[in-house]
C-alpha cells in the first residue's frame, strides 16, 4: 500500500471505529456477525457506500465479510487482466506451506456449513461427469491419452517410437 493509501486506510478506520465502535458488527450483505476486521475471508472489511474513499462520513461507511465485499464489487475483464498482470511472476504465498489440523478444517467447510450441502447435480451435470474426457492418438508412440496429456508425454520421454 501506498502512504498515502495506508494514511486513508488508517482515517479510515478511525472514523469506522469512532461511528461503529469496536465490534462484533453486522455483515452489510448477509447479516452474519463480523467479529473482527481483517483479510481472511470471514474477517471483515469497511466498504464505502458511494464508492468514494476518501468519503469517511458515518453513513457512508459499512462492514462485512471480505467475501461478501468481494462479491458487491463489479468485476470488469479489463480489471482481472490488471490483476492477473500484477500478480505475475510473484510465487504462490502458501506453496510449499503445511498447516495444522485445526486450520484445514477451518479451511475446509463440512457438513451443514458448505454453501453446497443437502444440493444434488443435476442430471445433465451427472451425464457431463460421466462421458470420458476427449481422447486422442498420439502419432508417434499410437498410444492414447487425454488431450491435456498429448504434449506432456512426449516432454517427459514417455513416448516412447515405434
Amino acid at each position: 500500500m501506498s502512504e498515502t493509501g495506508l494514511r486513508r486506510h488508517r482515517r479510515t478506520m478511525r472514523s469506522f471505529h469512532e461511528i461503529h465502535g469496536y465490534g462484533p458488527w453486522m455483515c452489510y450483505w448477509c447479516g452474519n456477525v463480523v467479529s473482527k476486521i481483517g483479510r481472511t475471508t470471514w474477517d471483515g472489511n469497511v466498504h464505502h457506500l458511494d464508492g468514494d474513499k476518501t468519503n469517511d462520513a458515518g453513513g457512508n461507511l459499512e462492514i462485512g465479510h471480505t467475501i461478501c465485499h468481494q462479491h458487491s464489487h463489479d468485476i470488469t475483464d479489463e480489471m482481472k487482466q490488471q490483476i492477473s498482470d500484477k500478480l505475475k511472476g510473484r510465487p504462490s504465498p502458501t506453496k510449499g506451506m503445511t498447516f495444522s489440523a485445526e486450520v484445514n478444517a477451518k479451511k475446509s467447510r463440512p457438513g451443514e456449513t458448505n454453501p453446497f450441502y443437502g444440493h444434488r447435480h443435476d442430471i445433465e451435470s451427472l451425464t457431463k461427469m460421466r462421458r470420458p474426457r476427449r481422447r486422442q492418438t498420439c502419432v508417434d508412440c499410437g498410444d492414447e491419452y487425454a488431450m491435456n496429456w498429448i504434449n506432456r508425454h512426449k516432454k517427459e520421454g514417455l513416448c516412447i517410437v515405434r
